[in-house]
């Protein structure tokens, strides 16, 4: 949807549908197994970098009703590293996982 010029999905933009997708049947799944009423909605951003592409659905209306919305993104960083980039997110939040943490290639 995004891929950079001359440059295709170098830099990890392909594996953000897939992600979305398993984030959005898991979530689902969740919210069926513990009776939490609510729609889980999987929306693809075209032009995410630079392009406007939020700015431009957030215009035509696709994010009415949605209570929050979240995106992933890979990107390289250093080992145990749990932020490894800024946010351009309107708003910030900060949220505390507990786990362990990993990745199938930077920490298995």
């Amino acid at each position: 949807m995004d891929a950079l010029p001359g440059i295709g999905h170098a830099c990890g933009h392909n594996l953000i549908g897939i992600a979305g997708v398993a984030v959005a049947c898991a979530a689902k799944a969740a919210m069926e197994q513990l009776d939490i009423d609510g729609k889980v909605v999987l929306l693809g951003t075209p032009a995410e970098e630079g392009g406007f592409g939020k700015v431009k659905l957030w215009e035509k209306g696709a994010y009415k009703g949605m209570d929050a919305c979240i995106m992933c993104h890979p990107a390289p960083g250093p080992l145990h590293s749990i932020s490894l980039t800024s946010c351009l997110a309107v708003i910030r939040l900060e949220i505390e996982y507990t786990g362990h943490t990993a990745h199938a290639a930077l920490s298995p």
